[in-house]
């Protein structure tokens, strides 16, 4: 592996970076293939359904409430100082 100059032949170094870039990337592409295998294999629809119904909501304002406070607002103008 070393040349007369004391140094490494170029050509191997290269040959091992990309003897390691391709190993790690084959091993990306393994991971990613059974992280898609997994995903896909789970069914969702095979799960049992349960209904959330939502709790009822008691109606604590009255009518003559709201029209009180309708009629508060409409004399007091916008935001903007307009009226």
């Amino acid at each position: 592996m070393a040349d007369a100059g004391g140094g490494y032949n170029c050509a191997s170094s290269e040959l091992v970076a990309m003897l390691f870039f391709g190993y790690f990337s084959c091993l990306i592409i393994a991971f990613i293939a059974v992280a898609m295998w997994l995903v896909g294999s789970f069914n969702n629809a095979t799960l049992e359904k349960h209904y959330h119904p939502r709790p009822p909501i008691d109606q604590t304002v009255t009518a003559a409430e709201i029209k009180r406070t309708l009629a508060l607002t409409s004399r007091e103008g916008s935001v903007c100082g307009e009226g």
